[in-house]
C-alpha cells in the first residue's frame, strides 16, 4: 500500500512539472538561469504586452494576443532608445535570434549599422516598391488611369504603410486597414481597386526582390461583401424620363455632354477631355487617341445622326476652345470628369444613373437585339481582346459598329417619342 502511494505521488509530481514547463507564467522564469525554446514556447500571454530579457539588449516580446517575437533594444542615430524587430517566434528560434542580435550589435560598435539599415530600408520600403511597380504601368495605362491610381495609392496606402518595410506588413494589418476603409470611409469600390493594386505590387516584389509570400492574396475573401452601385443605370423603360430631364438641364453644354454619353457610351474621362480635332464630322468619326484610352489603343467611334446634330449644336453654343467641354475658369483646360455625375446628381439620379452606367445601359440593349454579334458590341465598348483576336476585332468591325450606332440612336428616339411626342 505504501509503495503504491509513493508511485502515484511521483507520477502526480511529474504531470505537474510538465504542465508548469508547457504553460508557465513569466514570473516563473525569473529564478531560472537559462532560457530555451521549450520554455519560451510555453509562456502564456497576459492582459498587457510584456518583454523578457534574454541577453544584453535582446528581448523576447509576448503580445496580449499570444503573438511572440524577438526585439533588439538600441539607440538610434540621434541617441534615443528604440526597438528593432528580429523576426517572429518560433520562425526565428532563440539561437538564431542571438546570432542576429550580435550581428547588429557588432555593426553598431563599428559604426556601420545605420548605413546598412538605411540601405536596407530604402531597398524594402513599400513606397519604393510601389514606385517600381508603377513604372511597369506607365505604358499600359492611359494618363488619366495612371494619375487616378497614383493619387488614390498616395492618399490611402502610402500615408499608412509607405515608410514601412513591406516584408514586415502582415496579412492581419492589411485586413484591418482595408476593412477600416470599407466601414469608416464607405469607399467600397475604391477598396477593391486598391486591394488589386497591392496584390500586384507584391507580385512585382516576387519578381524584383524574390519575395515568395504575398500577404494580400486571401484578404478579399474576408472583407465585407459589396454590390457595387457606383456604375448604376436606369432600366430601359426609364430612359425617356431620364432623357427628358437631361434635355431640360439648366446647363445646356453639360446636358449635351450627358446626351452624348448616352448615344456614344464612352468612359466619362474620354469625353471630358475630348478635343474638336478628334472629330471628323464629315466622315462621321470620333477618333480617340491611344494616350486617352484605358487599353492604350486608338479607338474609332462611328457617329450617328443624333450625335452629329448634338455636336453641331454644341459648336454653336460653346465658347472658343480646343476642348468640347472646357473648364469654366480656363478654356485651355478640360472639365473635370466628375462634372457629368454632378449633373446627374442634381437631376435626382444620384443612386439611379452613373455617367459610366450609360455603358451598361447601352450594352444591355444592344446584346438583346444583336445577340449574335457579341464581338461587335465588345469592340464598340472598346473592350479589346489581347493577341491576334484583338487585332481582328479592331480592324474588321467598324462597318458593323456603324449599324449598331445607327440602331441605338434611332431606338432612343423611338422610345422618347413614344412617351413625349
Amino acid at each position: 500500500m505504501f509503495g503504491d502511494a509513493i508511485f502515484f505521488l511521483v507520477i502526480f509530481l511529474c504531470v505537474i512539472s510538465m504542465h508548469v514547463i508547457n504553460h508557465m507564467k513569466r514570473n516563473n522564469l525569473y529564478s531560472r538561469p537559462k532560457l530555451n525554446d521549450k520554455k519560451l514556447m510555453g509562456l502564456e500571454p497576459e492582459g498587457k504586452d510584456y518583454r523578457i530579457v534574454v541577453e544584453d539588449q535582446l528581448y523576447f516580446f509576448v503580445k496580449s494576443t499570444g503573438h511572440k517575437s524577438w526585439q533588439l533594444r538600441y539607440k538610434n542615430i540621434i541617441g534615443v532608445w528604440t526597438w528593432k524587430g528580429l523576426g517572429a517566434y518560433p520562425l526565428v528560434n532563440i539561437s538564431q535570434a542571438k546570432k542576429i542580435a550580435r550581428t547588429y550589435q557588432n555593426e553598431i560598435e563599428n559604426n556601420t549599422f545605420f548605413t546598412n539599415r538605411e540601405t536596407e530600408y530604402q531597398k524594402y520600403r513599400l513606397s519604393s516598391l510601389i514606385e517600381e511597380w508603377l513604372d511597369t504601368k506607365i505604358k499600359k495605362w492611359s494618363d488619366k488611369t495612371y494619375e487616378k491610381a497614383v493619387k488614390s495609392i498616395q492618399k490611402h496606402i502610402c500615408q499608412k504603410f509607405g515608410a514601412r518595410d513591406f516584408r514586415d506588413i502582415t496579412a492581419g494589418e492589411w485586413f484591418k486597414f482595408f476593412q477600416g476603409l470599407q466601414r469608416n470611409l464607405k469607399i467600397m469600390t475604391q477598396v477593391n481597386k486598391l486591394l488589386s493594386y497591392m496584390i500586384e505590387v507584391y507580385e512585382w516584389a516576387e519578381i524584383s526582390h524574390g519575395i515568395k509570400i504575398n500577404p494580400l492574396t486571401k484578404v478579399k475573401k474576408f472583407l465585407d461583401n459589396h454590390k457595387g452601385n457606383n456604375f448604376c443605370s436606369v432600366e430601359i423603360h426609364e430612359l425617356p424620363m431620364l432623357l427628358k430631364s437631361i434635355r431640360s438641364y439648366s446647363n445646356k453644354t453639360t446636358g449635351i455632354g450627358l446626351e452624348l454619353m448616352l448615344l456614344l457610351f464612352p468612359r466619362p474621362g474620354e469625353l471630358s477631355v475630348a478635343k474638336w480635332e478628334h472629330f471628323d464630322l464629315d466622315k462621321r468619326i470620333w477618333t480617340k487617341p491611344a494616350e486617352l484610352m484605358k487599353n492604350r489603343r486608338i479607338h474609332k467611334v462611328p457617329l450617328s445622326d443624333q450625335a452629329i446634330n448634338l455636336l453641331y449644336k454644341l459648336k454653336k453654343i460653346q465658347r472658343q476652345s480646343d476642348y468640347l467641354f472646357p473648364a469654366r475658369n480656363d478654356p485651355n483646360k478640360p472639365i473635370c470628369d466628375s462634372t457629368f455625375n454632378t449633373a446627374l446628381k442634381r437631376l435626382g439620379y444620384q443612386k439611379k444613373q452613373h455617367a459610366h452606367g450609360f455603358r451598361h445601359l447601352s450594352s444591355t440593349a444592344l446584346n438583346k437585339v444583336f445577340s449574335s454579334k457579341v464581338q461587335v458590341i465588345e469592340a464598340a465598348l472598346s473592350h479589346v481582346k489581347k493577341g491576334t483576336k484583338g487585332i481582328y476585332d479592331r480592324a474588321e468591325h467598324f462597318e458593323e459598329r456603324e449599324e449598331l450606332m445607327r440602331w441605338w440612336g434611332n431606338y432612343i428616339d423611338i422610345l422618347y417619342n413614344k412617351y413625349y411626342s
